[in-house]
């Protein structure tokens, strides 16, 4: 089967993203000590090699890089739809 590039969309990607979000106006502190503990997670040898087994990439950063990471990727859906003009029902 083909990929997307090779039938013509160059700039195709749709990645599967999962994440974890906490509720606004939660004390830094606990942000931060959270991070911190899901960074270490992730970090363990056997959840790498799990990941790397699946293909997936270990994308875990800072709350304000996944929050822009979050933003600039339903901007982008966004954009499709418009673009489309997809409605949400």
């Amino acid at each position: 089967m083909p990929t997307m590039q090779e039938l013509g969309f160059a700039d195709f990607d749709l990645a599967q993203w999962h994440g974890v979000a906490i509720k606004s106006g939660t004390p830094r502190a606990i942000t931060e000590r959270f991070n911190s503990e899901m960074r270490a997670i992730l970090a363990t040898p056997e959840l790498a090699r799990l990941m790397e087994t699946l293909g997936a990439e270990n994308g875990a950063g800072t709350p304000e890089e996944w929050g822009a990471f979050y933003n600039a990727d339903i901007a982008k859906y966004e954009a499709l739809m418009k673009k489309l003009d997809i409605k949400i029902e």
